[in-house]
């Protein structure tokens, strides 16, 4: 969402900042994102799991504390945007392990000189696990046993074809 930045990168901190964002408009959003494609480096955000000194980021954050962080190597493959309605922008990312959407997000927002943050986050794919197989809980529990053991056997045949990939 531009406009609005927080000390989380996501709708779930507190705001401590809100722009103007009139001057952007989809054309402008569609230039900046495309610069973010290729490898470059990432500082990982304080509301994080990366350890520092023995501690975790979010840890230090929830205490108020924030800390210098080395910036990380990662790659975004392929950003594809699906709705534009200013301030909100709908994309999805193909990315590297170790990418924060929410930084990325963040850093969309200062390159267009308004700030801006995560507003929702949907994960539709991780590694060979796609959402487009997935199934809710509801739905499990309406399988008879063969059809659960017949998904669970696609699952873990997908994990072995992974285990047996060169490192």
């Amino acid at each position: 969402m531009l406009g609005t930045e927080t000390d989380s990168e996501d709708m779930d901190g507190t705001v401590i900042r809100e722009s103007d964002y009139s001057q952007v408009d989809e054309g402008r959003l569609r230039e900046i994102m495309a610069g973010f494609v290729g490898e470059q480096l990432q500082v990982p955000p304080m509301v994080s799991a990366v350890k520092q000194g023995g501690k975790k980021l979010y840890e230090l954050a929830r205490a108020g504390v924030e800390v210098d962080r080395e910036p990380k190597p990662i790659a975004i493959h392929a950003i594809e945007i699906a709705r534009v309605a200013i301030p909100y922008c709908d994309f999805t990312v193909r990315c590297s392990k170790g990418t924060y959407i929410r930084t990325l997000a963040a850093d969309i927002g200062r390159r267009a000189g308004c700030g801006a943050v995560l507003y929702q986050l949907r994960r539709i794919q991780s590694g060979a696990f796609d959402l487009a197989d997935a199934v809710t809980v509801d739905t499990l529990k309406t399988w008879e046993q063969a059809d659960l053991e017949g998904y669970v056997r696609k699952f873990l045949h997908q994990k072995a074809q992974l285990l047996r990939l060169p490192a």
